[in-house]
């Protein structure tokens, strides 16, 4: 039995690197509300990953500016706004089938992709504006 893909918003505010570093990573209100949907959808891809037997770890979700820096984010990061997330997928080739299944359109409409980037080790997801 594979262990739960499930998510909430404090595993995308969560950071080492923020906890080290002792920066204040929480969100505003509005951005709050933009993690809720981001964790909903991360949520279904988390399903989808263990129905096909594998499990999803974040590595980066929600950056408040100083901690978008620190790490090297782009100035127009959808992880600032609460839209991104960054996962890696216990087996590279349920991430490439994963990859696959969230480029069809169909996919991509419903969860409200805009960015979908498949790396080595992890994938970056990011949504529309809810």
């Amino acid at each position: 039995m594979c262990e739960s893909n499930y998510f909430t918003v404090e595993d995308l505010i969560k950071s080492h690197t923020a906890r080290l570093r002792q920066i204040d990573n929480q969100p505003n209100a509005e951005i709050r509300k933009e993690l809720e949907m981001t964790v909903c959808k991360l949520n279904v891809i988390g399903l989808y990953a263990q129905m096909r037997g594998a499990n999803i770890k974040v590595t980066s979700g929600y950056r408040c500016e100083e901690l978008n820096k620190i790490v090297g984010g782009v100035k127009t990061s959808l992880h600032m706004q609460g839209r991104a997330v960054d996962f890696v997928v216990s087996d590279d080739k349920i991430k490439h089938e994963l990859y696959e299944l969230l480029t069809q359109e169909e996919h991509r409409e419903r969860l409200r992709i805009c960015e979908l980037i498949e790396y080595k080790t992890f994938m970056h997801v990011g949504f529309k504006k809810s």
